[in-house]
């Protein structure tokens, strides 16, 4: 017997207040956090790879994109910091599905690609001089995309997204973990992340919203 999917609809207006109200959150944090200590401002690059699906279309699965951009990271405290980003960032899923021509099957191959600017807003603490975790709102720009399509092994044809197709603001919560040897004042760090979405990737799709794990990598060059 089929499994029965139960979606719970949430109004735009509330997700994107939440969004908000994490953002505030978090820069309130910073302000108590910058009348009891002066810290130093560090900036750097960060990169990584990214395996990203856009949740709630179905037979969604996964597809390979990839992270890059800039760092500056506020010291709260000796075990804390406040992390704020500005990253070229790819999203999207793939798909495939498969067709009965007059007594041929046909698999179907699909892939969608998104391009965002995103600025993650992040707290960051230190349980240990090497292991810590961070977690906040991530706000981002749809910059454009493109489908593809395959039929068997024929060759992959194109289709450029407008904006009728996507959504252009994203908001969500990312969370991770990640490594850096405090202890050794190290300048690289290494994190995992994942990043789920609050608002809708596409129109007309009814529930869908971006779902990222992400490895990157981190240098801070300094102040």
């Amino acid at each position: 017997m089929p499994k029965k999917i139960i979606h719970i609809k949430v109004n735009p207006k509330v997700r994107r207040s939440s969004c908000f109200f994490l953002f505030f959150i978090l820069i309130s944090t910073f302000e108590m956090g910058a009348q009891k200590f002066t810290g130093n401002v560090d900036f750097g690059l960060r990169a990584g790879l990214n395996m990203t699906t856009i949740g709630g279309i179905e037979s969604s699965g996964l597809t390979v994109g990839l992270t890059v951009g800039a760092v500056g990271k506020y010291t709260l405290s000796m075990k804390s910091n406040l992390s704020a980003e500005l990253l070229y960032t790819t999203g999207g899923m793939s798909s495939n599905r498969t067709i009965e021509l007059t007594d041929v099957k046909v698999k179907i191959y699909d892939k969608t690609h998104l391009h965002y600017l995103a600025i993650p807003v992040l707290y960051q603490y230190y349980f240990t001089d090497v292991l810590g975790i961070e977690v906040g709102p991530r706000f981002g720009v749809c910059l454009g995309g493109k489908e593809r399509t395959r039929e068997g092994n024929e060759r992959w044809e194109s289709k450029k997204l407008s904006q009728s197709d996507y959504h252009v603001f994203d908001c969500g919560i990312l969370a991770g973990i990640y490594t850096n040897d405090m202890a050794q004042e190290s300048d690289f760090s290494v994190g995992l992340r994942i990043y789920f979405g609050l608002t809708n990737v596409m129109k007309d799709e009814g529930s869908n919203k971006n779902i990222c794990i992400q490895l990157g990598i981190g240098y801070i060059i300094g102040e």
